[in-house]
């Protein structure tokens, strides 16, 4: 069974033997994969705060701070190359990493990127961040990632 605890390609997850040595301790299979901040040493870890939110209280509260720290931090810019980054560790580990391939849907060269880049990187999953992106499941740029990702199994 898969559990989406995914990771972001820096800290515990920046190299093939640290991802290596996080699963190993850790008793984990496999990890889904995506990109994280460039050459980063940095893990985050989140407080405890379930006890304080309840539900999704606690997801909204997060993706809150998330939404302004990505915008202060500029991080988003560096999809694309952390998409290469992901690509090249699961290469290192195919039975351990699922290679998630990360978009916005919003930009006007989404699928453009999504036909570009799965013949070459093989992705398994697409993520799509709507604390990074405000975009609507119902808007016909979602519906066309979705549309693309039902054809490509």
């Amino acid at each position: 069974m898969i559990i989406d605890g995914h990771a972001h390609a820096c800290g515990s997850c920046l190299t093939a033997e640290s991802i290596e040595r996080y699963l190993s301790e850790h008793n984990i299979d496999k990890v889904v994969l995506c990109g994280g901040e460039p050459n980063s040493n940095k893990n985050y870890g989140y407080p405890m705060l379930s006890r304080l939110f309840k539900g999704e209280e606690l997801a909204y509260f997060f993706n809150k701070i998330i939404c302004k720290v990505t915008k202060m931090s500029n991080v988003a810019s560096h999809i694309d190359e952390q998409n290469e980054v992901v690509y090249k560790l699961s290469c290192q580990l195919p039975q351990k990493i699922i290679n998630t391939f990360w978009v916005n849907p919003l930009e006007s060269n989404c699928i453009d990127k999504l036909n570009k880049y799965f013949p070459i990187y093989n992705f398994k999953m697409i993520k799509l961040h709507q604390c990074w992106t405000n975009f609507d499941i119902d808007c016909k740029e979602y519906i066309d990632v979705l549309q693309w990702a039902n054809k490509h199994n």
